[in-house]
């Protein structure tokens, strides 16, 4: 049995998580040790995700938050969703160009998705906007 290199107890293989650049195919720590780490450094997950994905840090992420007030760039909402997992309040999602890579801001859900369905076009945006206007009365806007 494989023997962790943190905690140094004997696991089964099931215990660690699969490595093909490893002679043994495994992880060297065990999947026990990895969630600790993560719960211990919140952080550096997120950093990593925001630095592979967007070539943003943490530290950037968050003076855009600050930037914005912790509000979507777009409704200037705060987000309001939780996460499924942890229950915790979630991120403004970092919202780009995707031909470009250009960030534009930071967005609630709500906003990024309509966004994203809408497929990044403005000329899509304004047709639902004057769609949503000829079905909106005056005294609701």
């Amino acid at each position: 049995m494989p023997t962790c290199h943190k905690c140094k107890t004997e696991n089964p293989s099931c215990g660690f998580y699969p490595d093909k650049r490893k002679k043994s195919g495994l992880q060297g720590i065990c999947k026990q040790c990895q969630k600790q780490w993560i719960t211990d450094n919140p952080d550096y997950q997120m950093d990593w995700m925001l630095t592979s994905k967007y070539g943003v840090t943490l530290a950037m992420y968050n003076k855009m938050v600050d930037d914005q007030n912790g509000l979507c760039a777009s409704c200037g909402c705060a987000e309001w969703r939780t996460d499924s997992r942890s229950g915790k309040m979630r991120n403004l999602c970092v919202d780009h160009d995707h031909e470009t890579g250009a960030i534009r801001g930071l967005l609630c859900d709500d906003c990024n998705v309509a966004i994203g369905r809408l497929k990044d076009d403005p000329y899509r945006a304004m047709s639902v906007y004057k769609y949503l206007c000829i079905y909106t009365t005056m005294s609701e806007l």
